[in-house]
């Protein structure tokens, strides 16, 4: 690639990125707000959690889930 086109290719990704952490900061934010109390870092050990002590079959498969 040309040295303009990897330019172009990295704004286009530093935009991307700064798109996403705007995206999970207002995620974080939402699940503090429902009760989570250290926002996606509670909602990830809670996933984590639930799967470690429940059986595969316990969760709705893809093909059956709303």
């Amino acid at each position: 690639m040309r040295e303009q086109d990897l330019k172009k290719r990295k704004e286009s990704l530093e935009i991307q990125n700064l798109k996403l952490q705007q995206e999970l900061a207002e995620l974080d934010h939402l699940m503090r707000l429902a009760g989570f109390s250290n926002g996606l870092e509670t909602v990830k050990a809670t996933a984590q959690e639930l799967a470690r002590y429940r059986k595969e079959e316990d969760f709705p498969r893809e093909d059956y889930a709303a």
